[in-house]
């Protein structure tokens, strides 16, 4: 079911299916946080193409902290918040985005994001991408948490 995510809690030693947003189990009556449950779907085969790629520049190399906060869409999770700032803790950027799917649950307990900070919004992720490109080079150090997602 693509509604789920497998885990593997400690000391078990069979996969359980959990729901991500409230981490119930499979046949639980509704999310415990949210209106609705809602899911992390992988992309294997997306087309990455259009995607950036950070390029050499003439110019020192640098240290750059970045956070996206994330919200649940009918597609799955999708980027709202891109902050950015420098070693010395100064922002760079600190954009709102909004997803291109319905969003179903906003996360704001975690990503701050609401519905109205959103409702404005006119930035797309290709907005958030050229600003952050602008930024770093193939030489920068980029800090993150889950820069993988």
């Amino acid at each position: 079911k693509q509604w789920y995510q497998r885990r593997v809690r400690e000391g078990e030693l069979d996969k359980v299916r959990q729901y991500d947003c409230c981490n119930q189990g499979d046949g639980s009556p509704g999310c415990a946080v949210a209106t609705g449950h809602v899911h992390t779907v992988e992309y294997p085969n997306r087309d990455w193409t259009g995607y950036f790629r950070a390029k050499k520049r003439d110019r020192a190399p640098s240290v750059w902290g970045l956070d996206c906060e994330m919200v649940y869409t009918a597609d799955g999770m999708e980027l709202a918040r891109m902050t950015v700032v420098d070693y010395k803790g100064g922002t760079s950027i600190d954009m709102l985005v909004q997803p291109t799917a319905r969003v179903l649950d906003y996360n704001t307990r975690y990503s701050g994001v609401t519905e109205k900070s959103l409702s404005k919004v006119t930035a797309k992720l290709f907005d958030a991408q050229k600003a952050l490109y602008k930024l770093i080079t193939v030489d920068c150090v980029l800090v993150g948490h889950s820069l993988e997602s």
